[in-house]
């Protein structure tokens, strides 16, 4: 089984704490970030909502710093070896803030002092990102963030005092410190092994798909199949038609997010339905189907209803 993080963490909060009730996941790592909720009763384990952004975490507070130490030193040049240590010791200087009112950046000799205070200012657009899409992932919960029982830190990132800061007054509650933001998700996953293996025989999942799946048609506009928060597995069709005279075939291109327009979206990959009968303008009947199974991953089916041609693509 595949498991999304948040939801592995959410299973190895449930079996640490053995509790009831509503937690929200607050999963930031270096490069992704993802803010679930999830409901626990009586060993059943169902995600309610899931947003996140898979281009925002801990890398971008390093570039912050990256960037602070390049202001100061405009006249240094670079090469990508050079670009490679600046990130690491951005990186050292992002965990020493965790602990300390202080640190530097240093790089060839030059160096770069940076305050917590300076760091908290700097990441803080960052941070209320990750707050918008806390409301957003509550919302779609259909709960009030006073409903959550407990807030849960996923990722190395979440170290940073600023972070847990913030998720306390989005939540408006202290998250869950004594769990190792950087081990409960391998936690979780060792958790769900034991629910496959029957150890866990009282534990059931029920997860979603945490974005829209669909494909691009006429103008470039999305057909959404399957909606974000839809529970996993499942499956949704739609019948299509061919739009020129003795049209053959049919290209279905696939994406996922939520934007209105396919240019917008992440492209997921592209179905060619080949072999229909040559006919009039609208005449075909092509089913597209949608299928997400419990791991999260896709298969897309086309099927000309008229002659039978058909063909299919797993994403």
């Amino acid at each position: 089984r595949i498991l999304n993080e948040p939801t592995a963490a959410a299973l190895a909060y449930g079996l640490d704490h053995d509790e009831k009730g509503t937690v929200a996941v607050y999963d930031l790592g270096g490069g992704t970030f993802d803010c679930s909720i999830l409901a626990l009763e009586d060993g059943v384990y169902r995600v309610l909502s899931t947003s996140g952004d898979p281009h925002l975490g801990g890398d971008d507070m390093d570039t912050w710093l990256m960037d602070r130490w390049r202001a100061e030193h405009a006249d240094a040049e670079l090469d990508a070896r050079g670009l490679q240590a600046l990130r690491f010791a951005a990186e050292a200087a992002r965990c020493a803030l965790g602990e300390g009112e202080e640190a530097e950046v240093e790089l060839d000799g030059q160096s770069v002092i940076v305050s917590r205070a300076d760091f908290d200012a700097g990441i803080a657009p960052l941070l209320e990102r990750t707050a918008d899409m806390c409301r957003r992932a509550v919302k779609d919960a259909g709960i009030e963030a006073a409903d959550l029982d407990e807030v849960v830190l996923v990722g190395g990132a979440t170290r940073t005092p600023a972070v847990r800061t913030l998720v306390a007054e989005a939540f408006g509650r202290e998250p869950l410190s004594d769990m190792d933001p950087d081990r409960v998700v391998a936690l979780g996953a060792a958790v769900q092994a034991g629910i496959l293996s029957g150890a866990f025989a009282e534990m059931v999942l029920v997860d979603v798909t945490p974005l829209t799946l669909g494909y691009e048609t006429m103008g470039g506009v999305v057909s959404q199949i399957i909606t974000r928060n839809s529970p996993v597995p499942c499956q949704a069709s739609e019948e299509v038609t061919t739009y020129a005279e003795g049209q053959t075939g049919v290209d279905f291109h696939i994406v996922q997010g939520e934007r209105e327009m396919a240019a917008d979206c992440r492209t997921l990959g592209r179905l060619h339905l080949t072999g229909i009968p040559p006919m009039a303008a609208g005449m075909a009947r092509v089913k597209v189907t949608f299928s997400l199974d419990s791991d999260g991953l896709l298969s897309v089916g086309a099927v000309e209803e008229r002659s039978g041609v058909e063909a299919d693509v797993r994403l």
